[in-house]
């Protein structure tokens, strides 16, 4: 499947203006330090909610 077909329009906002985006930003921010560094200080208290491989 295209990106171009299920991302139509993307725009830029600042994270601290919106409460769903500082979430959605917290979270990016537990699994991709879990992925990339290995950190699960974060990743741990989110780790029930996600389907993400197992180390």
């Amino acid at each position: 499947m295209r990106y171009r077909q299920c991302i139509r329009r993307m725009r830029m906002e600042k994270s601290h203006r919106d409460p769903l985006l500082q979430i959605a930003d917290m979270l990016n921010g537990a699994i991709y330090r879990y992925v990339r560094e290995g950190d699960e200080r974060f990743y741990r208290l989110i780790a029930i909610h996600t389907t993400l491989w197992r180390r």
